[in-house]
């Protein structure tokens, strides 16, 4: 393979986020997730079904929730969707449904999405995983759904 061939990130991405249960936020504690939830919601339509493209362990996603009918979050790491479960569940019962899922392939059978948000995901994809993840939204995304990033800065 030649110096300048494009490489498949998502080998390496998945070994970084692979046992860990804490998510790379700027800062840390229930307050600054609450902070980050609010600036998110502030540029987000509210109700309906919101699916959280990569909520890590739903630090910020319980923060979320209160603005939607339903949530379905979803993450590649087993540790950090098993994280987030037990989170979801104490902090708001079964209003928050979290499954396995990627930027580039979200979970059968989670319906459709008003909102769709990708918070902190972006800047691991490349253009092809780009493309596939604009076909997954446009897949499940409900008519006049939105869909919303946000970029880790």
């Amino acid at each position: 393979m030649s110096p300048n061939a494009a490489q498949d990130p998502q080998p390496t991405i998945q070994a970084y986020w692979s046992g860990k249960v804490e998510p790379e936020h700027r800062h840390h504690g229930e307050e600054w997730f609450e902070r980050y939830a609010r600036e998110l919601l502030s540029a987000m339509p509210h109700g309906g079904t919101l699916f959280d493209v990569g909520c890590g362990a739903c630090q910020v996603t319980t923060y979320l929730a209160g603005a939607y009918d339903r949530v379905v979050a979803f993450d590649f790491s087993p540790s950090m969707i098993e994280a987030g479960r037990e989170r979801a569940v104490r902090l708001h019962g079964n209003k928050i449904t979290v499954m396995n899922g990627e930027a580039t392939r979200f979970p059968e059978g989670a319906g459709l999405a008003d909102v769709i948000l990708a918070n902190g995901v972006i800047q691991y994809v490349d253009d092809a995983a780009l493309d596939r993840h604009l076909a997954e939204c446009s897949r499940v995304l409900a008519p006049g759904g939105t869909v919303c990033w946000g970029q880790v800065p």
